[in-house]
């Protein structure tokens, strides 16, 4: 069963928030684990071409600047 591009994207915002709140406690591996899925997750949206695209840019409105940042990083 393919993931939905939204699913993905709801992913990588998940494990952006999880990386920085992570790195804010000290906690660097459990920034790079979570980092490691927020990009596994932006692999599999580039995958979907357009669609990917789409669901990734918008995470630019999203509550939480570090996930509007990271989306708009990957955007470019």
């Amino acid at each position: 069963m393919e993931i939905k591009p939204e699913q993905l994207a709801e992913e990588f915002a998940r494990n952006v928030s999880a990386q920085t709140d992570a790195i804010w406690n000290g906690e660097a591996r459990t920034g790079n684990k979570h980092a490691k899925r927020y990009l596994a997750a932006f692999k599999k949206l580039h995958d979907h071409g357009d669609g990917g695209k789409d669901a990734l840019a918008a995470l630019l409105n999203h509550p939480r600047m570090d996930v509007r940042v990271k989306a708009a990083i990957y955007l470019l």
